[in-house]
């Protein structure tokens, strides 16, 4: 079951969607976080067993640009660090803690690119994302690209 508002970026914000375990009854906030918890901790698990390394990238902060208006790609809206912060800081916290209990590589991606005071859309006056939730080949080569060749560097 799914009802929500939607948030800035045109998902729903977390406090405000509805899960049911059967289809019908809402479950309370404090059984949401539990059946999410012992979901995520299960995927941990998998991966944990099945892998050598995991590397985890994360979350992508949203671009809040409308691509498909010429102004936005002129001067395109940027999301504020402080309203991205307040909306993932659960999920960000949560990620940590199991990351590094786990052994995996967490790369904070709102770390680098949330430093200026707001998300970075563009750079250098090109566009980093292909639409509002995925990177552009170019944000792909420009923000990814040095992560991936550090590890395998570190690694070898």
């Amino acid at each position: 079951m799914f009802k929500s508002k939607l948030s800035v970026r045109g998902l729903p914000n977390i406090s405000e969607v509805e899960l049911s375990l059967d289809g019908v009854n809402r479950i309370t906030d404090q059984d949401q976080k539990k059946v999410f918890e012992l979901y995520f901790q299960n995927i941990i698990d998998i991966l944990k067993n099945k892998a050598k390394q995991v590397i985890v990238i994360g979350p992508l902060p949203p671009a809040i640009t409308d691509f498909s208006k010429k102004n936005s790609l002129i001067n395109p809206k940027t999301l504020s660090m402080e309203e991205f912060y307040f909306e993932s800081y659960e999920i960000e916290k949560l990620l940590s803690s199991k990351f590094s209990k786990n052994n995996f590589l967490y790369i904070d991606l709102p770390n680098l690119m949330c430093n200026t005071g707001t998300c970075a859309v563009t750079n250098e006056g090109l566009f980093l994302y292909g639409d509002p939730v995925h990177f552009s080949d170019y944000g792909q080569n420009y923000i990814l690209k040095p992560i991936f060749k550090n590890i395998l560097i570190n690694n070898l």
